[in-house]
Order: C-alpha cells, then structure tokens, then sequence
C-alpha cells in the first residue's frame, strides 16, 4: 500500500494501482488499499471504478479520511449503467 501511495504522489497512477492490486491480491480485505486506488481512479477519471472501490473502502472501514466526499464526488461524476 506504501509503494501505491508513493506513485500515486508522484502522479504514476498506473504504477500505483499496481502496486495497490498486488496489495488486494493479499489482502482483499483492506480498507486503505481499496481507498487509495479509488482515488487512483478519480485521478484517471475512472470514476465507476472508483465508485466501486471506494464504496468497498467505506464498507470496511467508514472512519477514512474524506471517504464519504471522495464517494459523493465519484458517483456524481460515473456514468450511468445502461440496463
């Protein structure tokens, strides 16, 4: 999550998600991974990705920093899904 969170601040978000998905391959019950690859993915404006990832952040652990803005902002900014 470290090395996700180092890319990320220097704006490799590729980079940083990958990271971030081995992290999740390990872990896939970690809030902060979730959390910073969602913001990863707002960065990137994958926001239906972000959307996801985030709200699987807050459903683990809601006491994350700005989670539910960085969630508001995410799904106001995905695409709706077609039915």
């Amino acid at each position: 999550v470290l090395m996700g969170e180092l890319y990320s601040h220097r704006k490799d978000y590729a980079k940083a998600q990958g990271y971030l998905d081995i992290a999740l391959r390990l872990n896939p019950r970690h809030p902060m991974a979730y959390y910073r690859r969602g913001l990863c993915f707002m960065k990137t404006r994958e926001f239906s990705k972000a959307v996801d990832d985030l709200g699987r952040a807050r459903a683990l652990d809601d006491s994350l920093p700005g989670i539910d803005h960085f969630l508001g902002q995410a799904m106001k900014k995905a695409k709706p899904k077609r039915k």
